[in-house]
């Protein structure tokens, strides 16, 4: 490949893009999920990666409670530092999804996000979106620069020495790579990523942060699928690993371990590639679901409507027997369309979009 990148392809690099682009492509086609079942993955993709990425970062609150936090009918009310930190990579996150063409990489923005990460968490209020002043001895994750006119020339050695002159760098050298056609988009995605674990640019958050900004990143360059499946859910799922690809990261000199940008962007590529695995899955699951019985068909439209019903609810709106209703209730359960909450006769359904139901089963 051609440009400042090849020294990190390799063929099982290249196979991962292959299959993270062939999936792109299936991603693409019109009409793919109902738009019921694609807010169900949306749903689930998202407690993921909240629950997932503050715990990379060190919190212990799991994806149950995590929920409870983000979809439960209570005001947010915040007893920990976890919960703030959930509920501000909650914010972040939906901010992206909303704004991601408004979004750029630039200083602003990237501020702006941090920001977002932090906003609930009260001992962080001092240093929201504001790079550290204190260096690193060893800060800076810039990947080798195409051979281009176009592209910033290295930052000098005393920039690498401050952590914002280091992300300025970074930003400005990984936007003119995205620029550059010569460059595959997902190796700069993963350079970013890198680089902001390398340099860890802020006080606290800079590994939300990062994986923040590959979604973000892979939003703008066509990968539409990445809010229906967590990429930091794989990472979670290989935590030695991802570990000791950003311990590396951070121990390396500005631009002097080129073993250290590989192993990055190679565990960061094979993540992609799982991430589209599992999602190709649960789009198996769901393409096989047979069409449903007209009943089912009037109860499931009544859950899309008011976000949920009981037995006693879908009898009334049906006039079938409830023995029959509760039939055709217990069928949605079981193939993952419906999640049963609550107990006796506090017992409802709804759609699925917490992940202690899980999706539909093979």
């Amino acid at each position: 490949m051609e440009g400042g990148y090849a020294e990190v392809v390799t063929a099982g690099m290249l196979r991962a893009v292959g299959t993270v682009d062939e999936f792109k492509g299936r991603w693409s086609r019109p009409g793919l999920l109902p738009p019921e079942r694609l807010a169900a993955l949306q749903r689930v993709a998202t407690v993921e990666t909240v629950g997932s990425s503050i715990r990379l970062d060190g919190a212990a609150m799991d994806d149950r409670a995590v929920e409870r936090l983000l979809f439960g009918p209570q005001a947010r009310a915040f007893a920990s530092r976890d919960e703030q930190e959930a509920a501000g990579c909650a914010d972040a996150l939906e901010m992206v999804v909303k704004s991601w063409r408004d979004i750029g990489l630039t200083e602003h923005h990237v501020r702006l996000l941090h920001g977002f990460l932090l906003r609930h968490a009260e001992r962080d209020a001092r240093h929201r979106g504001r790079p550290r002043s204190q260096p690193l001895p060893q800060d800076a994750f810039l990947a080798p620069a195409p051979d281009t006119s176009a592209a910033p020339a290295a930052p000098a050695p005393d920039a690498a020495a401050d952590p914002a002159r280091s992300l300025a760098a970074l930003l400005a050298r990984s936007h003119a790579d995205l620029e550059d056609d010569r460059i595959h988009p997902l190796l700069v995605i993963a350079a970013v990523t890198g680089g902001v674990l390398a340099i860890q640019p802020f006080q606290d958050g800079n590994g939300r942060l990062s994986r923040l900004l590959a979604t973000l990143l892979l939003l703008k360059h066509g990968y539409g699928y990445a809010t229906s499946a967590s990429l930091d859910r794989v990472f979670e799922d290989d935590r030695a690993a991802y570990d000791e690809a950003a311990r590396r990261l951070r121990e390396a000199g500005a631009g002097q371990d080129g073993a250290a940008r590989a192993a990055w962007t190679a565990f960061f590529l094979d993540c992609l590639a799982r991430q589209v695995a599992t999602l190709a899955e649960r789009l198996d699951r769901e393409q096989r679901m047979a069409p449903l019985p007209p009943l089912s068909e009037t109860i499931f439209g009544a859950v899309r409507q008011h976000g949920r019903v009981t037995v006693r609810a879908a009898t009334a709106l049906t006039g079938a027997n409830r023995n029959t209703v509760k039939a055709h209730l217990q069928r949605l359960v079981a193939e993952g369309r419906l999640v049963r909450r609550g107990q006796r006769k506090g017992t409802w359904y709804e759609l699925p979009g917490g992940v202690e139901n899980g999706l539909p089963q093979a």
